[in-house]
């Protein structure tokens, strides 16, 4: 099981969006799929907990749950 770690909400325009680590990271893209079933959307700003994932094109966010 993945680390889990918190952010916040940069951009997310209802298909994908960008989520700014609170670590201080580089920003990290995620997709609508990715959000925890249940959740409807989300908004800039909002704070969110999510597991890293890695893909061809790099990381992502996966279980994307606001807080």
């Amino acid at each position: 099981m993945s680390e889990v770690k918190k952010g916040t909400v940069k951009f997310f325009n209802g298909s994908y969006g960008f989520i700014a680590p609170s670590d201080e990271g580089k920003d990290i893209y995620f997709h609508k799929s990715c959000i925890n079933i249940g959740v409807k959307t989300l908004s800039e700003n909002q704070e969110v907990e999510y597991e890293i994932g890695e893909t061809d094109r790099g990381p992502v966010a996966n279980n994307v749950t606001p807080q």
